[in-house]
């Protein structure tokens, strides 16, 4: 007996075209490598890190489905950023 269930497959979200245009107005490493990604921001200036932070921050918040029911790792990063030595 079948419960009715049928696979459905992953769709992306709506914004993923969006994040990786924004992405790549400041970073060259694939979305899904974080740890190039975060080499890239460590290796940046100083006053170009802060804008590209701001202005990812600032795209997360508005577009992440993630964050809407409240998840809470953005102010981990928000706190890694902030005290990370610079």
């Amino acid at each position: 007996m079948k419960a009715g269930f049928q696979f459905a497959g992953r769709c992306k979200n709506k914004n993923y075209g969006k994040g990786v245009q924004m992405i790549g107005r400041y970073l060259d490493s694939h979305p899904y490598d974080t740890e190039g990604l975060i080499a890239e921001i460590e290796a940046m200036k100083p006053a170009i890190r802060n804008k590209a932070m701001r202005e990812l921050t600032a795209f997360y918040y508005a577009c992440s489905s993630l964050e809407k029911p409240g998840a809470t790792w953005v102010e981990r990063w928000k706190t890694w950023i902030t005290h990370r030595g610079n």
